[in-house]
């Protein structure tokens, strides 16, 4: 049976970050991404929907 397209991950809490605020990543997201510390993503707002994806962005280059 293939995985689930959309799979509620629970709630997160708006944390501060230096000047600037975040949302956390669950561990297990992070691992079925692939994504570790130093690596880009995409974020697409989906105003109609009031949606935030986060996609891993591209390699360009840089170390991954």
């Amino acid at each position: 049976m293939p995985p689930e397209r959309s799979v509620l991950i629970g709630r997160r809490t708006v944390i501060e970050t230096g000047n600037s605020q975040g949302v956390t990543i669950p561990q297990e997201v992070l691992a079925d991404m692939d994504l570790k510390v130093g690596h880009e993503v995409t974020l697409v707002y989906d105003r109609e929907n009031e949606r935030v994806a986060v996609e891993r962005a591209p390699e360009s280059g840089g170390v991954f």
